[in-house]
């Protein structure tokens, strides 16, 4: 299983090397939108992370969380800088707290 998902990884990383992302105006270079590619990279990086809770021994609930929080973080930054190209520092931080929130919006297990 660990092995299906390193080759998964792999093949997200070479197909995000050669992919180019349109937009309303043609296509995101990374030396003119290098947050929508550093967002990827990030998800990416969160998503690695994640591998951890697939081993034999669990991690803490505190990890697990800071875990979800970063996805969750990472996926909606990406969204708001694939939409928009860029985005200013507020608006940035605004996705990623919307994601972190978003990540975290489940309910409880009930107690035992």
């Amino acid at each position: 299983m660990v092995e299906s998902m390193y080759l998964s990884l792999f093949l997200f990383l070479t197909l995000l090397s050669n992919f180019s992302w349109k937009n309303k105006k043609g296509r995101f270079d990374r030396s003119k939108f290098p947050n929508a590619f550093n967002s990827m990279i990030a998800i990416n990086e969160a998503q690695t992370k994640s591998l951890l809770q697939h081993t034999k021994t669990i991690p803490p609930n505190e990890l697990i969380m800071e875990i979800s929080m970063e996805k969750g973080g990472t996926s909606v930054l990406a969204d708001g800088y694939l939409v928009e190209g860029d985005m200013t520092e507020e608006d940035a931080l605004f996705a990623f707290g919307l994601g972190v929130v978003s990540a975290n919006n489940t309910p409880s297990p009930p107690p035992l």
